[in-house]
C-alpha cells in the first residue's frame, strides 16, 4: 500500500524524493526519504521516512497541487492550481502580498465549473526544504501544472488548460524576485 498516492508532482533532490499528493495528513507535499536497502527491522526492510511539509485545503484534484520543482536558490517550487490554497501562513517574505478580487467589471452569473474560486486562485508557492517558510511568488493562474528555471534562473509555470485556444500561448512568466 503506497502512502503517498495521486502524485501530480515528483522532484528528486539531495537524498530524497518530494511529492505532492494525498498522504497519512491529506493533500500536501511530503518528503520521502530512504532508509537504506539493505537495513533489516522485524525481518523485513526498513521503511522509508515520510514527512509532510505542509498541507492544501480545498477541493484540488485535477485542479489542486501539480509540479514541484528545485530553484536555484535550493528552495522547492510548487504549481497550486486554483482549487488549492496553502494551509500554512504566508510568509513576510512572500513579493506577492497584494490581491484583489476586484471590482473593476460588473458582476456577472458565472456558472459551471471553478464557480466560488475566489483570489488569488492559482500560485506559485516557494517553500524551505523543511516546510518551515512558505512565500507566495506569484497567484491568480487557473491551472497551471509545472513550472521549470531556465539558466539564468527565471522561471515560467505552464497552462494545463485551453487557455491556449483564446490567444495566449500557455506559458506566463512570473517576474524573477529572488
Amino acid at each position: 500500500m503506497w502512502e503517498v498516492a495521486g502524485c501530480h508532482g515528483l522532484c528528486w533532490s539531495k537524498g530524497s524524493l518530494f511529492a505532492t499528493g494525498k498522504g497519512p495528513d491529506g493533500a500536501g507535499l511530503y518528503r520521502i526519504t530512504p532508509r537504506g536497502a539493505g537495513a533489516k527491522t522485524n525481518g523485513g526492510a526498513k521503511p522509508n521516512e515520510i514527512v509532510c511539509l505542509g498541507t492544501f485545503s480545498g477541493e484540488g484534484n485535477e485542479h489542486g497541487v501539480h509540479g514541484v520543482v528545485e530553484g536555484p536558490d535550493g528552495r522547492l517550487y510548487l504549481a497550486v492550481g486554483n482549487h488549492h490554497q496553502i494551509d500554512k501562513p504566508w510568509s513576510a517574505d512572500s513579493p506577492y502580498r497584494w490581491h484583489y478580487e476586484g471590482a473593476s467589471f460588473p458582476p456577472m452569473a458565472i456558472r459551471g465549473h471553478a464557480v466560488g474560486i475566489r483570489s488569488p486562485g492559482g500560485t506559485v508557492v516557494s517553500v524551505d526544504r523543511e516546510g518551515k517558510d512558505w512565500r507566495v511568488m506569484a497567484g491568480g493562474f487557473r491551472n497551471h501544472y509545472d513550472l521549470a528555471f531556465d539558466a539564468s534562473g527565471s522561471s515560467s509555470p505552464s497552462t494545463a488548460t485551453w487557455s491556449g485556444t483564446w490567444g495566449f500561448p500557455g506559458i506566463a512568466p512570473w517576474p524573477r524576485s529572488m
